[in-house]
């Protein structure tokens, strides 16, 4: 008569055991998910180091060749109008290079406006978990 009666009614007893046997069956599941987001995050970090420092010497390069062609332009321009108007071409590389600092400051703005957030993906992947997370709790 025994096995007839069905499942056995939760008791206080089982429900503390039933619950720690869950906890210990999802740890692994959790840890093993924490340590792929933090790999994730790990290697976007390494990338956008690795970005950056590229950015950073190819700027500076840039910069430098940049700067020796405009020295030499300014001095081609001021030895030719030198004798003849010297304060009419002093003043037309000061707006000349004015102008274009303007035009850089600007552009420079815009990029890091339309730079996409750091660690975009490890921050998807986490809202992800969390939804799932959330989803099984409802359930």
């Amino acid at each position: 008569m025994g096995a007839d009666r069905g499942p056995e009614p939760a008791s206080a007893g089982n429900a503390p055991r039933g619950m720690l046997h869950a906890l210990r069956a999802i740890g692994p599941s959790i840890i093993g998910l924490l340590r792929t987001r933090l790999e994730l995050f790990g290697i976007e970090l390494a990338e956008e180091k690795e970005r950056a420092a590229q950015l950073a010497v190819l700027g500076a390069l840039a910069l430098l060749f940049a700067g020796l062609a405009l020295l030499m332009i300014n001095v081609l321009v001021l030895a030719l109008l030198w004798d003849s108007h010297r304060f009419v071409a002093i003043g037309g590389l000061i707006v000349v290079y004015g102008g274009l600092a303007f035009l850089c400051v600007a552009r420079l703005q815009a990029a890091v406006a339309a730079r996409p957030p750091m660690f975009e993906a490890t921050l998807a992947e986490l809202k992800a978990d969390v939804e799932a997370l959330s989803r099984v709790r409802q359930e």
